[in-house]
């Protein structure tokens, strides 16, 4: 019987080290693809079109170029990847002016940063008044047809692609996975019949997945950024999230096993010393 035990033990603990590492790269990958290397893309894009034009001074080239790597402006730009992809990876999704809203809805909103950052005001009003205008219409119309048909137009196999990373990186996947993770912990807690073991397994998947996680930090940013600049590709992937993410769960790994032998060392030392009379009067 103790021999099953053990066994089940070790199979939820192996299902576990691989569920605690998927629900990680969860949180990274989102910000590798969307912000990393479709971002990194689009700023590719933009930035020579700046740089190479004549009406532009270097010093507005430079304002430009920081604001571009700006926290707030990327995040507008990963909503915008997130919405286009949402439509590519769905059939029923169609990506209309609500998304590219969002570019003009920063700008409103973070008015006073921008300024600063451009050196120059900004009319929310004339904002305001292109976002009303038929011209804004019409673009927002065609850019949205154009997106729409470049969606149709994809096959089955990128689609499902496009669609499994949809569901990965959304909140009902890490939900779901998160409960999971709960299933498990409770199924090794049943089984092994102990409140307080399970933070061994849990820490040792933890710091196990930590490791893991570092390791493919250093293979993505060793291999897939030296792939890059051999096909041409003139981005540098960030993977400094991931590496941060797996030194948390290491940290968070070797704490609870360290709990977890304070606490088997606590009931030890008070089971010795319930023994310990008894001997005595026999």
């Amino acid at each position: 019987m103790k021999i099953l035990r053990k066994i089940l033990v070790f199979i939820l603990g192996f299902i576990l080290y691989n569920l605690v590492c998927a629900f990680i790269l969860t949180f990274a990958l989102k910000d590798i693809v969307q912000t990393e290397m479709i971002g990194g893309v689009v700023r590719e894009n933009i930035l020579p079109a700046i740089t190479e034009s004549e009406d532009v001074s270097s010093e507005d080239k430079e304002k430009i170029q920081a604001l571009l790597e700006d926290e707030g402006v990327n995040q507008v730009i990963n909503d915008v990847v997130g919405d286009i992809l949402t439509t590519f990876g769905d059939e029923n999704a169609t990506f209309d002016q609500e998304s590219i809203d969002k570019i003009f809805d920063y700008v409103i909103d973070n008015k006073e940063q921008l300024e600063k950052a451009i050196g120059k005001e900004i009319d929310t009003n004339e904002i305001e008044k292109f976002r009303d205008s038929d011209e804004y219409n019409q673009f927002t119309d065609e850019l949205s047809k154009t997106l729409n048909e470049t969606g149709s137009t994809l096959d089955s196999s990128s689609r499902t692609v496009i669609k499994t990373y949809n569901y990965i990186v959304s909140d009902n996947f890490k939900i779901a996975l998160g409960i999971i993770i709960l299933i498990d912990l409770l199924l090794i807690m049943l089984i092994q019949w102990s409140l307080y073991k399970w933070l061994s397994i849990l820490g040792r998947a933890l710091y196990t997945s930590g490791i893991t996680v570092m390791i493919m930090y250093l293979a993505v940013k060793v291999f897939i950024n030296k792939l890059l600049v051999d096909n041409g590709i003139n981005i540098t992937i960030d993977t400094s999230n991931i590496f941060l993410l797996g030194i948390g769960s290491l940290v968070l790994g070797i704490v609870l096993v360290i709990i977890y032998k304070i606490i088997n060392k606590a009931k030890m030392n008070k089971e010795k010393s319930l023994e310990e009379p008894t001997k005595e009067v026999v």
